[in-house]
Formats: C-alpha cells, structure tokens, sequence
C-alpha cells in the first residue's frame, strides 16, 4: 500500500525502520489512533477520525485508478439483489468528498 500511495502522491518514501502488518485495516487505524504508528487507508475509512480529530492526513488524499464494481446476472436478479444496489448507491452518494487540501494541520 505504502509504494502506491507514495507513487500517486509523487513522493519518495524509504524503507521503514520497522514494519508491522494487521489482518484488517480497521486494526491498523485503531493501531495509528492508539499512537503505535502510522498507516494508509482509503480516504472513506478515515473521514470520520479525520475530521474528529482522532487522525490527522498530513498529505492530504491522493487519487488513485482503483475502482470497485457491482456485478449481478443480467437475467431477472433477486429483489434483494438489487435493494442492495440501490442502497449501495444511495450511501456512495451520500458519502463525503475526500479533502482536496494537500496539507493537513496538526492540532
């Protein structure tokens, strides 16, 4: 994850001191807030710890290609199917903008 942040934030990071690894990133963040490190996740992740204050985005969010898809068959998809597309949709849209600011305060 760090090379490709790096890359699209057109940074030259290093190799770390020390490395660890989490099975999910929900244990990285709760990790990065309890001060054992730093970490890079998904903006939408981290939005609302951003913007509480809980974590600080001292490089702003880059933009990344990554993209996610929602497949279902084409033929008849179950009612439930597509409920949950709906509501898919409804949240994607009803999810804040990342931060255009490049540089974050420090509290």
């Amino acid at each position: 994850a760090w090379a490709e942040w790096a890359q699209h934030a057109r940074l030259e990071v290093g190799e770390a001191a020390e490395h660890r690894e989490y099975e999910h990133v929900f244990y990285m963040l709760e990790a990065a807030v309890a001060g054992l490190g730093v970490g890079v996740s998904p903006w939408i992740y981290v939005a609302g710890d951003v913007a509480s204050g809980r974590l600080a985005a001292p490089f702003g969010f880059v933009r990344t290609p990554a993209r996610f898809y929602f497949v279902a068959p084409r033929a008849s998809p179950r009612p439930v199917v597509s409920a949950f597309r709906d509501w898919l949709i409804e949240e994607a849209r009803a999810a804040p903008p990342p931060p255009s600011a490049r540089i974050a305060e420090f509290a």
